[in-house]
């Protein structure tokens, strides 16, 4: 049964303006790629002397016959070796993975064709390089601290004071000095975040946006990366063999690349479902029905035939046939092919296996019992077992009653017998195979930045960072950039977000709402669009004492919004990009967990609604001498090229969608609606304080005492209860009204500054303590 290439599908050619920094755009390649001889294999043909040699792509070429390969001179050394009467006449040295080792193949001298598209391994050098930079950028801006932990060398303040998630603030109104209370919260995998920095920046520039803007090349390279696809496109459409070809090698290219690549993630993780193993699929890419070479005389072929087995029973099975069928379908070639090797006398029992396989064993003894007693002549008995097949296939893969007795009856009853009744079965397993490729494989697999630079050489798309009301050099303005870029690799196909469940890239969501809309064939009419995403405020909820000197922090949510910005878009389109946008805004807390960089922006934004807040209310604050915090920066940066395939169920063509996304963060707005401030009673806050003082008392205590550990435990339980993250019930002591009696009548900003600073003299203290008692402890063993 022939495999054929896959028709109905549009390609989506999805163009986000997702940024590279150019500095970081050097990465180290494969060391296949540092060699500068030889010739790096783009694409194998299916059946050709290359395939049949085992060559794939991305090796490298090293020799032919000894000689050393390059782009200019490969089709003289192949005609060549075609002229020398060997056979093998083609002997190549291939680098793979760092190894080199030999293969060999035949070619024919009327056709001296290897099979192969190739190019120079340092024109793929550059083009590998750039296409791997996004991915270290998205590693800088997200990078993740695993676990955190203070050493025991480090001050019990600084434990208490590393914080990633600020639950409040009280400030001293007498002095303006300002304390944040917060905790560590794991998930977010961002280390302790610089409160005192972010709020230095943000009281200076309050209301500060960015974006990416367009440079002279952006146009450009986008009109570039158009006539590159459209180009392949068209030759794909045209050519069956070469769009059979084009697929196999798409497939194989994700099959045997790094285990990083999204698509592979993806791919495999689809064939899982099925209980589809990689040497199965691997098996089914390689086979090539009509080749000569099948002699099922190695260890190699033989687990190739039993893989495609595998394959065709679970492929059946998918599609709600019984896997025998598949099975027989694999042995009833695989019975053809070992009677072309060996004879037809000697294939008896290959043709037998089928009947076993399908349950017909009875049915075929009894024919070949007419036939053995001379009941029936040779062209009956074929005639018989022929129908006797291809009637219980037909039947197990759906055909109709009907169209089998038409077939039966116009089978002649002697020489070609079953001609139309295996181009029938051909037509209707190659069917099959297809609606199983679309259906579960294919349809909207989107292929990565990183796969089609590598196999398109597509040129750069560069933009450059915007900022407004920010310098480029702060901490903030590094976030946004990071937050920004970040939303932007979350839309495409990307490693970490690939085996989300119910998570599409944005271009694979577009295709299948577009489908479900009803817009499928409208929306393969369309060629490009314009589309913005950005991030802004939802809304920061500020839970403010009376006396507005303490602010604790309740909800903080960033949204993501979303336009398009080419005219003419239908009403179906701006749906499907709100809807999108929606789903990011309602997954962030999700994302958040995944990149550090989304929660960063997320305590930003209470920042910058903290520092508004203090500006409507007219207070000065002091801020403290800290640490900065310098993050890297990024000038002139690129973007990516994102693919989808999209079945189409109404139009047998080719098509693709470019989609340029712009997008930014914009906090520029000065209306503050969505800086929700409520007044709470103080009354369980300096309860919380009180119950926060008791407990850093009862840890000096424990420490004069002796027991270290306790008083330890006692001073963090002690900064818990500031923030009521702590159940005062369970804690079994009798907590005093207030802080102090004499600073019952001070501010609550002022209490919890107090309360602070005595944690901070407790901290200190325990901290001497403990190495007072080691020096100790030294000096009595001299």
């Amino acid at each position: 049964m022939f495999k054929r290439g896959i028709w109905v599908l549009v390609l989506l050619i999805l163009i986000n303006l997702i940024f590279v920094s150019w500095a970081l755009a050097k990465r180290e390649v494969r060391s296949e790629l540092l060699k500068t001889e030889g010739v790096y294999v783009i694409n194998v043909v299916t059946g050709s002397p290359a395939a049949k040699a085992g060559l794939n792509p991305g090796d490298i070429i090293l020799t032919i016959n000894n000689q050393p390969v390059s782009v200019e001179n490969i089709k003289t050394l192949v005609l060549s070796g075609t002229l020398s009467g060997n056979n093998p006449n083609i002997v190549m040295s291939v680098l793979r993975n760092g190894k080199i080792f030999n293969v060999s193949t035949h070619v024919h001298p009327e056709n001296p064709n290897l099979g192969v598209v190739v190019r120079a391994p340092q024109e793929i050098k550059r083009v590998s390089s750039d296409s791997y930079s996004g991915q270290r950028l998205i590693e800088k801006a997200n990078k993740k601290v695993e676990v955190y932990e203070v050493s025991e060398k480090d001050s019990l303040f600084t434990k208490v004071s590393s914080i990633n998630v600020l639950d409040a603030v009280f400030i001293d109104k007498n002095t303006g000095e300002i304390t944040f209370v917060g905790h560590y919260d794991d998930r977010y995998k961002t280390g302790p975040l610089p409160y005192f920095q972010m709020l230095d920046e943000a009281l200076k520039y309050p209301y500060p946006s960015f974006s990416l803007d367009p440079t002279p090349n952006t146009e450009r390279a986008l009109k570039e990366i158009k006539n590159i696809f459209d180009k392949e496109i068209s030759r794909v459409s045209r050519d069956p063999s070469y769009g059979t070809n084009w697929l196999s090698s798409i497939f194989k290219e994700i099959l045997y690349s790094d285990n990083q690549l999204p698509e592979k993630q993806i791919l495999l993780a689809r064939l899982k479902k099925f209980s589809i193993t990689p040497e199965e699929f691997n098996a089914y890419l390689r086979w090539d029905p009509k080749s000569k070479n099948w002699r099922f005389d190695s260890k190699e072929q033989l687990e190739m035939y039993f893989n495609l087995q595998s394959f065709f029973i679970k492929v059946f099975k998918a599609l709600g046939f019984e896997g025998k069928y598949g099975q027989a379908v694999v042995e009833w070639w695989g019975f053809q092919k070992f009677a072309e090797a060996y004879g037809m006398e000697n294939a008896g029992h290959w043709f037998r296996q089928v009947y076993e396989t399908m349950g017909l064993i009875e049915d075929f003894e009894k024919i070949r019992t007419l036939f053995n007693t001379g009941q029936i002549d040779n062209w009956e008995a074929t005639r018989r077992l022929l129908f006797l097949f291809y009637v219980n296939l037909f039947k197990g893969i759906g055909v109709d009653e009907h169209t089998i007795n038409d077939l039966l009856r116009r089978a002649p009853k002697t020489g070609k017998i079953d001609l139309e009744l295996s181009e029938f079965a051909n037509k209707r397993v190659e069917k099959i195979q297809s609606e199983f490729l679309i259906d579960f494989l294919i349809n909207n697999l989107v292929l990565s930045d990183t796969f089609l630079k590598k196999r398109f050489r597509l040129p750069a798309i560069e933009v450059k960072p915007t900022y407004y009301n920010l310098p480029s050099d702060t901490y903030m303005a590094k976030i946004f950039f990071y937050a920004d870029y970040t939303l932007k690799y979350l839309t495409t196909i990307n490693p970490e977000t690939a085996t989300l469940k119910d998570f599409d890239p944005f271009v694979a969501y577009l295709s299948k709402k577009a489908e479900e809309k009803g817009k499928g064939k409208e929306f393969q009419m369309m060629q490009s669009g314009f589309d913005r995403y950005w991030l802004f405020p939802g809304r920061v909820e500020l839970k403010v004492s009376q006396d507005k000197s303490a602010i604790y922090f309740g909800k903080s949510e960033v949204k993501i919004g979303s336009e398009s910005l080419s005219s003419g878009m239908p009403s179906w389109y701006n749906e499907i990009l709100k809807e999108y946008s929606q789903t990011l805004t309602e997954r962030y807390e999700e994302f958040a967990q995944i990149f550090p960089s989304l929660h960063t922006m997320r305590e930003v934004q209470k920042i910058i609604a903290l520092a508004r807040w203090i500006h409507a209310n007219r207070f000065k604050v002091f801020i403290p001498e800290y640490q900065k915090v310098e993050l890297e920066s990024f000038t002139g940066v690129t973007g990516t090229t994102v693919a989808t395939f999209y079945s189409s169920k109404t139009r047998d063509t080719f098509s693709f969608f470019v989609e340029n996304h712009g997008g930014g963060v914009d906090y520029a707005e000065k209306n503050n609606a969505w800086i929700q401030e409520k007044y709470i009673e103080t009354k369980d806050t300096l309860h919380q304080l009180a119950a926060s003082s008791a407990l850093a008392e009862k840890a000096v205590a424990s420490a004069l005492a002796g027991d270290l550990e306790a008083a330890r435990a006692l001073a963090e339980k002690s900064a818990q209860a500031m923030v009521g993250h702590i159940d005062l019930g369970s804690l079994g002591m009798k907590i005093p009204p207030t802080v102090s009696p004499k600073l019952s009548s001070l501010p609550v900003g002022s209490q919890g500054v107090f309360t602070q600073k005595t944690l901070e003299v407790v901290g200190a203290n325990l901290d001497e303590y403990v190495k007072l008692k080691k020096r100790f402890k030294g000096s009595r063993r001299l």
